[in-house]
């Protein structure tokens, strides 16, 4: 297996030490082509262009302060979503709402937390 192998990897030594002893540097002339060619590019570019400011109207604030478009987006989804819920419930629901409402029959409450009462903690 290849993890049985024990490495030696010490004849690597001398070739990286040759490789850190020896620096080369470009000669003058290739720096010369470079530095012109930067400067042949530079002069290409026009000035920056700024995007107009976004207005700064009402809305424009509210929009902002809420969190910008994705969120107002996910906003007015869950609210399409909870009218359209809303307005189109099923039947059972609403003689289930009907019955309890007039009271014929008992409300379904359950108390989860029957030992907690709110207005005694101090605070």
């Amino acid at each position: 297996m290849m993890s049985d192998q024990i490495r030696d990897d010490d004849f690597l030594k001398g070739f990286f030490a040759a490789a850190r002893a020896e620096n080369p540097a470009p000669d003058a002339a290739l720096m010369g082509r470079v530095l012109a060619d930067a400067k042949r590019v530079q002069a290409g570019f026009g000035p920056a262009r700024v995007p107009p400011p976004a207005p700064q109207g009402a809305i424009g604030c509210l929009i902002r302060a809420v969190g910008g478009w994705p969120v107002l987006a996910g906003m007015t989804a869950a609210a399409a979503t909870g009218i359209w819920i809303g307005l189109s419930a099923p039947q059972s629901l609403d003689r289930l709402l009907a019955r309890d409402l007039a009271g014929q029959g008992a409300p379904h409450f359950v108390d989860l937390m029957p030992s907690f009462n709110p207005f005694s903690i101090e605070g």
